[in-house]
């Protein structure tokens, strides 16, 4: 997926709240807020972004929405740079520099959920809203750094996060990674595993 030269090599985080309708001269803060380096983690304000670069970011944030609904059989995308407006989601994008590879967008919901015993729990965690991997990228670990970027940098563990509706691909990434299989199907379609209640 083509990002020309919008994002830096790693993963950057698009906040949701810099996604402004419109985009002026005096705006002094990017759409995306921090670059991090996959490996060494650093982080680094990126140049004010205005006008057309506002725009080329709002358009491969509906170009990866797309993707990932393509790839998840969904008509409707998840994600959306309309959809991210006004939010308290974040989007957490990994780039080689030349081309966006994967990303994966969380935020903070309020759900009603019920473990093994039947007991409903009323929570508002954070919850993995969107992944996606670009298809020639796949099996290379960015999905997994994404992830582990994602929980480290806002102090999560991945059994404390509900996950929505999570592909085949992504339950198998929990399990090898983070030793997370077991849930209780929830009538809301997020996968709580059963050490999110422990």
């Amino acid at each position: 997926m083509w990002s020309g030269e919008l994002l830096p090599p790693g993963i950057s985080v698009i906040d949701s709240n810099k996604l402004g309708e419109h985009c002026c001269k005096d705006l002094m803060s990017s759409i995306v807020s921090w670059c991090f380096v996959i490996c060494r983690y650093p982080a680094f304000p990126l140049e004010t972004c205005e006008g057309d670069q506002l725009a080329a970011i709002s358009s491969l944030i509906d170009d990866l929405g797309a993707l990932s609904a393509a790839a998840q059989g969904i008509s409707q995308p998840m994600t959306s740079a309309a959809k991210l407006r006004g939010s308290d989601q974040r989007i957490y994008l990994s780039s080689n520099g030349t081309e966006a590879l994967g990303f994966f967008k969380v935020g903070a919901k309020h759900l009603y959920l019920y473990d093994r015993k039947g007991k409903m729990f009323e929570a508002d965690p954070a919850c993995a809203l969107d992944f996606f991997v670009c298809e020639g990228c796949q099996r290379q670990g960015i999905g997994r750094a994404l992830v582990a970027f994602f929980l480290e940098a806002e102090g999560v563990e991945a059994r404390k996060v509900a996950w929505d509706k999570p592909t085949s691909k992504s339950l198998a990434l929990l399990e090898k990674w983070y030793s997370l299989s077991s849930f209780n199907p929830q009538s809301n379609k997020f996968v709580v595993f059963d050490q999110f209640f422990e």
